[in-house]
């Protein structure tokens, strides 16, 4: 299913296949998003912008 082009606060968003992006979203392999955020969470975690307790 294609998505129309939408302008959202002054930027132009083209068109996009949402079969195609559910279907890329439904591979990704999360465990290894989250690990690569790791050393992410914990610099934020550091800065106080994030929760002590925040887990991804």
């Amino acid at each position: 299913m294609m998505m129309p082009a939408e302008q959202i606060g002054g930027v132009t968003f083209p068109e996009w296949d949402a079969s195609q992006w559910a279907q890329e979203f439904a591979a990704t392999d999360w465990k290894k998003v989250a690990a690569d955020m790791k050393p992410i969470i914990d610099r934020l975690k550091a800065m106080g912008a994030l929760e002590p307790d925040f887990e991804l």
